[in-house]
């Protein structure tokens, strides 16, 4: 936030930074990179979070409602149908759970409780925001 700057490294290896979120109830920032297979969580105070996604994070929003962020990744071509070492198309859901500014915790959905399908290919992503956000 602007009225408490604070900074983050990011990993030497992220070079190349594709999408940023803020959980804003959990008072967290998300971000992924595009050549990194790995989402990360920042908190106010600096402690950062990863958690591998098995194949590179695209888009990131964050979804008030459940305290997820959803990640995204669409292939840029379709090596994935006969290369099974290829990831495919992908949707996560990531619970965010930030109790304080030096604890956090990152979990990705697994089903049952997430299942996308996975011919879906998103190109965009948007999550729906109450206003004004009441943080529970």
């Amino acid at each position: 936030a602007p009225e408490a700057p604070t900074t983050y490294s990011a990993p030497p290896s992220a070079t190349d930074l594709s999408a940023l979120t803020v959980a804003e109830c959990q008072h967290v920032v998300i971000l992924t990179a595009d050549t990194e297979a790995t989402l990360w969580g920042v908190t106010p105070s600096g402690i950062g979070k990863a958690l591998p996604l098995g194949r590179p994070g695209q888009l990131v929003a964050y979804e008030p409602f459940t305290g997820d962020a959803i990640t995204t990744y669409n292939p840029p071509n379709n090596a994935f149908l006969t290369d099974t070492t290829i990831p495919g198309p992908d949707i996560s859901a990531v619970r965010v759970v930030s109790p304080s500014s030096s604890s956090l915790t990152l979990t990705r959905r697994i089903a049952p409780q997430w299942a996308a399908p996975t011919d879906v290919r998103a190109n965009t992503l948007t999550t729906r925001v109450p206003f004004p956000i009441t943080c529970p």
